[in-house]
């Protein structure tokens, strides 16, 4: 896994450890990546390429994605974290994350 699909994946734990939500639209969790990319002073890449990122973690079962139109202009993707409590992921990806900021 690379640095910025591990920036946006703690982007979703920190998203639903701070929010008693089910779901986060793929909106608010790229606002929540920008501040996760600000903080490790990376540069947020593209809508396109989070979306690819959350389609490859949604293949791998880490991060499940829908896509929500239901009673709405547009469509929504509609994330959920299944199977891990979101303060677990973040405890994992920090320390992945600063084991790789020091090599």
């Amino acid at each position: 896994m690379g640095l910025h699909e591990k920036l946006f994946l703690l982007s979703v734990a920190r998203f639903f450890k701070d929010n008693e939500r089910v779901y986060a639209t793929l909106t608010e969790i790229e606002n929540a990546y920008a501040v996760v990319c600000e903080e490790y002073d990376e540069k947020p890449h593209s809508h396109t390429q989070l979306w690819k990122y959350l389609q490859g973690l949604n293949a791998q079962g880490i991060l499940k994605a829908k896509v929500s139109s239901k009673g709405q202009r547009g469509r929504k993707t509609l994330i959920s974290l299944p199977g891990i409590p979101a303060e677990e992921l973040e405890r994992t990806l920090i320390k992945l994350l600063d084991e790789g900021r020091q090599t």
